[in-house]
């Protein structure tokens, strides 16, 4: 058995492969129906999706096997990693050194068949294979090789449909916040507006970088700038509200000492003999 050599691009193309997050998620209908197409296109017992990291080759979708993953060392999906731009086919192999003594096909599952598509990303890194595989020597007609090209594409572009859904429902949450942070700036406005507005509340998103950051922090010191000048405004009021007082006060007092009656008191008191008065 010959153990398949690693891709030259072996570190970028683990990194293509875990950027899809795809490895041990659960089964899903539309592999499953790619390997059930597989199978029934290219008339053969077992059809597998799998994906190949640094020790193993996991099978997200499968059909006739019972096996999840087996070792990256007796994969023959390791081995068509090497030829992305093309399928590889092993008639037999027990005819093909590579394989005449893998233990898959000298035991269970009993290989002598094997056809692979590799799963080439969009920027040309192999993920893994679609591949069929059967107990009896055979070939593929030239309209099955098609097929299981096409839908070595398909399992691509539906990989790449899961990315750019998890890419708009991020999108989705950072816009939900930013509406959300938007909507604090529009309240705080509002708080200001009735008096009780507090710095601190948009503390966390003046620490923005962008414009709603900038936004914030400008807000933040027209408004300090805006209470501080009420403060000052209502405690002017205040005093000349004291000042107005005294000055009433002042007024009223005069008017009564200079009214004819509190006259008339004063020259009456004077003209009294309080002694007199006393006793």
């Amino acid at each position: 058995m010959k153990i398949a050599a690693l891709p030259a691009n072996e570190k970028d193309r683990l990194a293509a492969l875990y950027r899809y997050q795809i490895l041990d998620t659960g089964a899903e209908q539309v592999f499953d129906d790619f390997t059930t197409l597989a199978s029934r296109i290219c008339q053969s017992p077992i059809a597998l999706i799998s994906f190949v990291d640094e020790t193993r080759q996991w099978f997200k979708a499968k059909c006739g096997i019972a096996a999840n993953e087996t070792s990256r060392e007796v994969s023959f999906c390791a081995h068509a990693l090497l030829q992305p731009d093309d399928l590889l086919i092993v008639p037999n192999a027990l005819d093909d050194e590579r394989f005449a003594q893998n233990p898959l096909v000298t035991s269970n599952p009993h290989i002598r068949f094997y056809a692979g598509a590799p799963l080439v990303t969009p920027e040309g890194y192999p993920l893994g294979t679609i591949c069929v595989i059967d107990r009896v020597s055979r070939q593929l007609e030239p309209e099955q090789q098609d097929a299981l090209r096409v839908l070595a594409k398909q399992v691509i572009n539906q990989l790449e449909l899961r990315l750019a859904l998890d890419d708009l429902a991020a999108i989705n949450h950072k816009m939900h916040q930013y509406l959300m942070e938007v909507n604090q700036v529009t309240r705080s406005a509002a708080a200001l507006e009735k008096g009780d507005f507090k710095a601190e509340d948009l503390n966390d998103i003046a620490r923005r970088p962008d414009e709603l950051g900038q936004l914030a922090r400008v807000f933040q010191h027209v408004a300090q700038t805006v209470m501080e000048r009420e403060a000052k405004f209502q405690q002017q009021l205040a005093d000349l509200k004291v000042e107005i007082d005294h000055a009433k006060r002042a007024q009223d007092v005069a008017q009564i000492t200079g009214s004819g009656y509190f006259q008339e008191i004063q020259q009456e008191l004077a003209n009294l003999d309080l002694d007199e008065f006393w006793s």
